[in-house]
């Protein structure tokens, strides 16, 4: 029987699924605030339909721009608004690293690397989910393990006793580990689409 397996690893250190939201990762990031407004977003800004990568460039009082809001566990949202109208603070890259590490942490999710295109990236996926994907392909090896143990070790030139004839197999004897594989096939589908998705 074929035997599915998975190789997933936690990758701590892995920053390519950090930037795995709308906004890249080589993009200036700035803290924004709104009048009237005590919250802090981070984000991006889109001039003219293209990314702002030179910081300098909005530091004319009027302008229009786009801002993406650098949350990527959350769905991307854009705001149209003019400069005037904002207070921006420059992010360091540094900082942006470990804002989105936290993130991305506080959201329920961690990374996985997966292969992809011949060599190893890192993906977010949410936690609970992984967990699933591991109960998963668990269960399926136990039963594998179970209607194929390993055969004994002859270690004695006496014939051995003859067994008694065995039971005829159940249900889930005969079918369950087909059961439990194509289970873990589908959350392993799942998966591997919603990280195309992210991608995307």
């Amino acid at each position: 029987m074929m035997t599915l397996v998975a190789s997933i690893t936690i990758a701590f250190a892995a920053n390519s699924g950090l930037y795995s939201g709308e906004v890249p990762e080589n993009v200036p990031t700035f803290r924004i605030t709104f009048p009237n407004d005590s919250n802090e977003y981070w984000g991006a800004f889109i001039m003219n339909n293209e990314w702002v990568t030179d910081r300098n460039a909005l530091e004319s009082a009027v302008k229009r721009v786009d801002i993406v809001f650098d949350t990527p566990w959350d769905p991307q949202v854009h705001h149209s608004t003019l400069l005037n109208k904002i207070t921006i603070e420059y992010e360091a890259p540094a900082l942006r690293k470990t804002r989105l590490e936290k993130g991305w942490e506080n959201a329920g999710y961690v990374f996985i690397e997966v292969m992809e295109n011949g060599g190893k990236v890192s993906r977010p996926i949410l936690k609970t989910e992984l967990e699933l994907a591991e109960r998963a392909r668990a269960m399926a090896e136990t039963l594998e393990q179970e209607l194929h143990p390993p055969a004994p070790v002859n270690g004695s030139d006496t014939d051995p006793e003859p067994a008694p004839p065995a039971p005829k197999p159940g249900f889930l004897q005969i079918w369950g580990a087909h059961v439990a594989l194509l289970a873990l096939g589908l959350i392993l589908l799942a998966l591997i689409l919603k990280f195309l998705l992210l991608k995307k």
